[in-house]
Protein backbone atom coordinates (compact mmCIF):
# COMPACT_ATOMS: atom_id res chain seq x y z
CA UNK A 1 0.00 0.00 0.00
CA UNK A 2 1.31 3.24 -0.48
CA UNK A 3 2.97 5.23 2.28
CA UNK A 4 1.68 8.89 1.06
CA UNK A 5 -1.96 7.32 0.96
CA UNK A 6 -2.18 5.76 4.40
CA UNK A 7 -0.69 9.06 5.69
CA UNK A 8 -3.59 11.22 3.93
CA UNK A 9 -5.89 8.49 5.21
CA UNK A 10 -5.01 8.93 8.92
CA UNK A 11 -4.87 12.74 8.01
CA UNK A 12 -8.17 13.05 6.92
CA UNK A 13 -9.57 11.24 10.17
CA UNK A 14 -7.57 13.44 12.32
CA UNK A 15 -8.79 16.27 10.41
CA UNK A 16 -12.45 15.17 10.95
CA UNK A 17 -11.99 14.76 14.67
CA UNK A 18 -10.31 18.51 14.99
CA UNK A 19 -13.28 19.85 12.74
CA UNK A 20 -16.15 17.87 15.50
CA UNK A 21 -14.02 19.48 18.38
CA UNK A 22 -13.76 23.05 16.69
CA UNK A 23 -17.77 23.11 16.66
CA UNK A 24 -18.36 21.48 19.63
CA UNK A 25 -16.08 24.35 21.31
CA UNK A 26 -17.76 26.98 19.32
CA UNK A 27 -21.03 25.37 20.69
CA UNK A 28 -19.78 25.89 24.39
CA UNK A 29 -20.66 29.98 25.21
CA UNK A 30 -24.07 29.27 23.15
CA UNK A 31 -25.17 26.05 25.48
CA UNK A 32 -24.61 28.92 27.85
CA UNK A 33 -26.12 32.08 26.51
CA UNK A 34 -28.99 29.72 25.71
CA UNK A 35 -29.38 28.98 29.52
CA UNK A 36 -28.58 32.41 30.31
CA UNK A 37 -31.50 33.37 27.86
CA UNK A 38 -34.06 31.12 29.77
CA UNK A 39 -33.19 32.29 33.74
CA UNK A 40 -33.66 36.06 32.06
CA UNK A 41 -37.05 34.84 30.27
CA UNK A 42 -37.97 33.66 33.45
CA UNK A 43 -37.01 36.80 35.19
CA UNK A 44 -38.85 38.87 33.12
CA UNK A 45 -42.03 36.77 33.06
CA UNK A 46 -41.67 36.64 36.89
CA UNK A 47 -41.75 40.28 36.71
CA UNK A 48 -44.49 40.59 34.23
CA UNK A 49 -47.02 38.47 36.39
CA UNK A 50 -46.20 40.45 39.14
CA UNK A 51 -47.31 43.56 37.80
CA UNK A 52 -49.62 41.62 36.47
CA UNK A 53 -50.88 41.01 40.17
CA UNK A 54 -50.26 44.83 41.25
CA UNK A 55 -52.31 45.95 38.79
CA UNK A 56 -55.51 43.37 39.11
CA UNK A 57 -54.87 43.90 43.21
CA UNK A 58 -55.61 47.66 42.64
CA UNK A 59 -58.49 47.08 40.54
CA UNK A 60 -60.22 44.73 42.78
CA UNK A 61 -59.66 47.35 45.95
CA UNK A 62 -61.39 50.14 43.41
CA UNK A 63 -64.40 47.83 43.01
CA UNK A 64 -64.41 46.87 46.25
CA UNK A 65 -65.04 50.39 47.04
CA UNK A 66 -67.53 51.57 44.50
CA UNK A 67 -69.35 48.23 45.76
CA UNK A 68 -69.64 50.09 49.13
CA UNK A 69 -70.69 53.10 47.97
CA UNK A 70 -73.08 52.01 45.36
CA UNK A 71 -74.35 49.96 48.58
CA UNK A 72 -74.67 52.84 50.22
CA UNK A 73 -76.30 54.61 47.76
CA UNK A 74 -78.74 51.69 47.10
CA UNK A 75 -79.42 51.80 51.00
CA UNK A 76 -80.42 55.56 50.81
CA UNK A 77 -82.90 55.38 47.55
CA UNK A 78 -84.51 52.73 49.51
CA UNK A 79 -85.09 54.85 52.47
CA UNK A 80 -86.45 57.53 49.76
CA UNK A 81 -88.72 55.21 48.03
CA UNK A 82 -90.61 54.68 51.49
CA UNK A 83 -90.82 58.22 51.64
CA UNK A 84 -91.92 59.36 48.48
CA UNK A 85 -95.76 61.12 47.90
CA UNK A 86 -96.55 60.31 44.08
CA UNK A 87 -96.48 57.56 41.63
CA UNK A 88 -94.20 59.49 39.53
CA UNK A 89 -91.73 59.91 42.38
CA UNK A 90 -92.20 56.97 43.59
CA UNK A 91 -91.38 55.46 39.57
CA UNK A 92 -88.16 57.35 39.25
CA UNK A 93 -86.86 56.29 42.64
CA UNK A 94 -87.54 52.58 41.42
CA UNK A 95 -85.65 52.85 38.62
CA UNK A 96 -82.68 54.35 40.27
CA UNK A 97 -82.89 51.66 42.80
CA UNK A 98 -82.97 48.75 39.81
CA UNK A 99 -80.11 51.26 38.28
CA UNK A 100 -77.44 50.92 41.13
CA UNK A 101 -78.45 47.19 41.58
CA UNK A 102 -77.93 46.43 38.09
CA UNK A 103 -73.71 48.06 38.49
CA UNK A 104 -73.53 46.37 42.10
CA UNK A 105 -74.37 42.67 39.75
CA UNK A 106 -71.54 44.11 37.60
CA UNK A 107 -68.99 44.74 39.74
CA UNK A 108 -69.71 41.83 41.89
CA UNK A 109 -69.16 40.05 39.34
CA UNK A 110 -66.13 41.80 38.42
CA UNK A 111 -64.65 41.32 41.48
CA UNK A 112 -65.26 37.16 41.55
CA UNK A 113 -63.52 37.75 38.16
CA UNK A 114 -60.29 39.72 39.35
CA UNK A 115 -60.10 37.14 42.03
CA UNK A 116 -59.43 34.71 39.85
CA UNK A 117 -57.31 36.07 37.56
CA UNK A 118 -55.08 36.74 40.77
CA UNK A 119 -55.78 33.39 41.90
CA UNK A 120 -54.31 32.12 38.34
CA UNK A 121 -51.56 34.37 37.87
CA UNK A 122 -50.10 33.44 41.88
CA UNK A 123 -50.21 30.03 40.81
CA UNK A 124 -48.31 30.67 38.00
CA UNK A 125 -45.99 33.24 39.51
CA UNK A 126 -45.09 30.09 42.16
CA UNK A 127 -44.52 27.52 39.50
CA UNK A 128 -41.79 29.95 37.73
CA UNK A 129 -40.38 30.90 41.12
CA UNK A 130 -39.97 27.67 41.75
CA UNK A 131 -38.34 27.10 38.18
CA UNK A 132 -36.31 29.94 38.78
CA UNK A 133 -34.66 28.92 41.91
CA UNK A 134 -34.43 25.60 40.21
CA UNK A 135 -32.28 26.61 37.66
CA UNK A 136 -29.85 28.78 39.68
CA UNK A 137 -27.64 25.54 41.04
CA UNK A 138 -28.30 23.65 37.23
CA UNK A 139 -26.60 26.89 35.69
CA UNK A 140 -23.57 26.06 38.34
CA UNK A 141 -23.14 22.87 37.42
CA UNK A 142 -23.98 23.30 33.32
CA UNK A 143 -20.69 25.83 33.78
CA UNK A 144 -18.65 23.46 35.62
CA UNK A 145 -19.47 21.04 33.30
CA UNK A 146 -18.82 23.01 30.12
CA UNK A 147 -15.39 24.25 31.44
CA UNK A 148 -14.13 21.07 32.47
CA UNK A 149 -15.41 19.95 28.56
CA UNK A 150 -13.67 22.42 26.96
CA UNK A 151 -10.38 21.96 28.54
CA UNK A 152 -10.60 18.29 27.68
CA UNK A 153 -11.34 19.64 23.80
CA UNK A 154 -8.33 22.08 24.00
CA UNK A 155 -6.03 19.69 25.66
CA UNK A 156 -7.05 16.86 22.65
CA UNK A 157 -7.06 19.61 20.04
CA UNK A 158 -3.30 20.62 20.89
CA UNK A 159 -2.75 16.66 20.55
CA UNK A 160 -3.82 16.50 17.41
CA UNK A 161 -2.65 19.64 16.34
CA UNK A 162 1.23 18.35 17.04
CA UNK A 163 0.06 15.20 15.34
CA UNK A 164 -0.89 16.86 12.19
CA UNK A 165 2.52 18.60 12.08
CA UNK A 166 3.96 15.15 12.27
CA UNK A 167 1.69 13.27 9.64
CA UNK A 168 1.95 16.69 7.05
CA UNK A 169 5.27 16.81 7.52
CA UNK A 170 5.43 13.03 5.61
CA UNK A 171 3.83 14.19 2.77
CA UNK A 172 5.39 15.78 -0.08
CA UNK A 173 4.72 18.95 -0.64
CA UNK A 174 3.23 18.61 -3.82
CA UNK A 175 0.56 16.25 -2.17
CA UNK A 176 -0.27 18.06 0.76
CA UNK A 177 -1.00 21.22 -1.66
CA UNK A 178 -3.30 18.57 -3.75
CA UNK A 179 -4.81 17.58 0.12
CA UNK A 180 -5.31 20.90 1.28
CA UNK A 181 -6.56 22.65 -1.57
CA UNK A 182 -9.14 19.80 -2.33
CA UNK A 183 -10.30 19.95 1.30
CA UNK A 184 -11.12 23.61 1.15
CA UNK A 185 -13.29 22.62 -1.98
CA UNK A 186 -14.97 19.80 -0.58
CA UNK A 187 -16.56 20.53 2.43
CA UNK A 188 -13.73 19.19 4.64
CA UNK A 189 -12.83 15.70 3.14
CA UNK A 190 -9.94 15.52 0.58
CA UNK A 191 -9.64 11.59 1.21
CA UNK A 192 -12.61 9.15 0.41
CA UNK A 193 -13.87 5.23 0.20
CA UNK A 194 -14.56 3.66 -2.90
CA UNK A 195 -17.17 0.92 -3.19
CA UNK A 196 -19.08 -0.96 -5.96
CA UNK A 197 -17.32 1.21 -8.37
CA UNK A 198 -18.54 4.67 -6.70
CA UNK A 199 -16.57 7.50 -5.20
CA UNK A 200 -18.27 8.13 -1.82
CA UNK A 201 -17.49 11.91 -2.38
CA UNK A 202 -19.08 12.53 -5.22
CA UNK A 203 -20.98 9.76 -5.96
CA UNK A 204 -20.02 9.45 -9.46
CA UNK A 205 -19.16 5.70 -10.61
CA UNK A 206 -15.49 5.95 -11.39
CA UNK A 207 -13.82 3.95 -14.40
CA UNK A 208 -13.45 0.17 -13.87
CA UNK A 209 -9.64 0.97 -14.85
CA UNK A 210 -9.19 3.62 -12.37
CA UNK A 211 -11.16 1.00 -9.53
CA UNK A 212 -8.41 -1.33 -9.95
CA UNK A 213 -5.79 0.92 -9.48
CA UNK A 214 -7.31 2.08 -6.32
CA UNK A 215 -7.85 -1.54 -4.66
CA UNK A 216 -4.19 -2.30 -5.77
CA UNK A 217 -2.72 0.98 -3.95
CA UNK A 218 0.50 1.14 -5.18
CA UNK A 219 -0.15 5.18 -6.37
CA UNK A 220 -2.41 7.88 -5.59
CA UNK A 221 -5.55 7.93 -7.46
CA UNK A 222 -8.07 11.19 -7.32
CA UNK A 223 -11.69 10.97 -8.46
CA UNK A 224 -12.02 12.63 -12.20
CA UNK A 225 -15.12 14.47 -10.99
CA UNK A 226 -14.14 15.86 -7.31
CA UNK A 227 -10.52 15.55 -7.17
CA UNK A 228 -10.46 13.73 -3.81
CA UNK A 229 -8.17 11.29 -2.84
CA UNK A 230 -9.40 7.73 -3.16
CA UNK A 231 -9.01 4.53 -1.41
CA UNK A 232 -10.32 0.98 -1.01
CA UNK A 233 -11.71 -0.15 2.72
CA UNK A 234 -9.20 -2.44 3.44
CA UNK A 235 -6.71 0.49 2.91
CA UNK A 236 -8.59 2.47 5.73
CA UNK A 237 -8.28 -0.53 8.08
CA UNK A 238 -4.53 -0.45 7.56
CA UNK A 239 -3.79 2.85 7.70
CA UNK A 240 -5.72 3.09 11.19
CA UNK A 241 -4.06 0.21 12.31
CA UNK A 242 -0.78 1.44 11.92
CA UNK A 243 -1.52 5.28 12.93
CA UNK A 244 -3.70 3.56 16.08
CA UNK A 245 -6.46 5.81 14.52
CA UNK A 246 -10.42 4.84 15.28
CA UNK A 247 -12.82 6.75 13.96
CA UNK A 248 -14.62 8.66 16.03
CA UNK A 249 -17.99 9.11 16.18
CA UNK A 250 -18.71 12.53 17.52
CA UNK A 251 -19.68 11.96 21.15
Amino acid sequence: MNQQLKILIQLSHLDARMEVISTRLQEIPNRLEDHHRQNQSLKENIERIRNSIDELTTRRRKVERDIENYQNLLDRYKKQALEVKTNREYSAIMSEIDSTQEKISDLEEEFLLSLDAIEENTAKLSSLEKKLDESRPQAVELEKTLSAERVSLEDESEELDENRRDLTAQLDPTTLSRYEKTRNHSNGSAVVHVEEGICHGCFVNLPPQLVSKVRIGEELQRCPNCARFLYAPSQEEAGESEAGITKDNGD
